[in-house]
Formats: structure tokens, C-alpha cells, sequence
């Protein structure tokens, strides 16, 4: 397994999920990165952690301690160019069920992405997922 090549096929994801129409409708106000104010979580597959690990690099790693993406920072995504798929698909305005077609369907790539590198199938809210990084 390498982790060059997961990378590369999570990244192919993430352009499919960029390519639906859906990021043009975020306001990109945040909201949503407050998940104890908003009332939601952000679950992440095992393959997007090993992704974003490879990504932004062991040493900017951070927990979530509070309730708050810890990669907000003044009120704006600090690390966008690698945000995860829920980060990509969820718009607080958007279409609910284009949304939920997107996820299931990025969530099967995902999948597939871990059978074909022997990698576990993992699902976990963001604070438990960063904190197993």
C-alpha cells in the first residue's frame, strides 16, 4: 500500500464531489464548523484521514476539543484545499437530497478506495477521527 496512491484516489473524490454543483451554493459564513452550535457532526472515512494526515503533515495535526472544526481560523477554513467529503457536500441552503446522492455515492468510492488498498473500512465523527490520527 502506498500512501502516495490513496492520497491520489481521495483526491479523485474530492474533484467527483467538486465537479456536482454543490460548492457554489456555500455562503462560506462557517456556521457549519461550529458542530456544537449547529447541532451536527462531521463523520469521516479512514481513507480521508490518511489523506488529510498526508496532506497538511504530522506536525499541523490538531484534536478537537471544544465542539469547533480546530481548522477554522477567523471565522474561515484553514485548510480548504483538503477539507473532507462532508465538508464538500454539506450546505446549510443546499439541496438535502442532492446532498444525501453525493454522500452515498462518495462514500462507496471511499469504500472501494479502502478494498482496493487493503485499507479497513473506518466512519467516525471528525473529533474521533482526528484524535486517532
Amino acid at each position: 500500500m502506498s500512501c502516495a496512491e490513496i492520497v491520489k484516489a481521495v483526491e479523485g473524490v474530492y474533484l467527483w464531489i467538486d465537479s456536482q454543483g454543490i460548492e457554489h451554493v456555500c455562503a462560506g459564513c462557517g456556521d457549519c464548523c461550529n458542530f456544537s452550535q449547529y447541532d451536527h457532526l462531521l463523520f469521516v472515512t479512514g481513507v480521508e484521514l490518511l489523506h488529510f494526515r498526508e496532506s497538511v503533515g504530522e506536525g499541523n495535526l490538531k484534536s478537537m476539543d471544544d465542539g469547533v472544526c480546530p481548522y477554522m481560523v477567523d471565522g474561515k477554513c484553514s485548510v480548504y484545499s483538503y477539507r473532507f467529503a462532508g465538508c464538500r457536500i454539506f450546505q446549510c441552503k443546499g439541496n438535502d437530497d442532492l446532498q444525501g446522492e453525493v454522500m452515498e455515492k462518495a462514500l462507496a468510492m471511499f469504500k472501494e478506495i479502502g478494498k482496493r488498498f487493503r485499507v479497513s473500512y473506518l466512519y467516525v465523527d471528525l473529533a474521533k477521527g482526528l484524535a486517532s490520527l
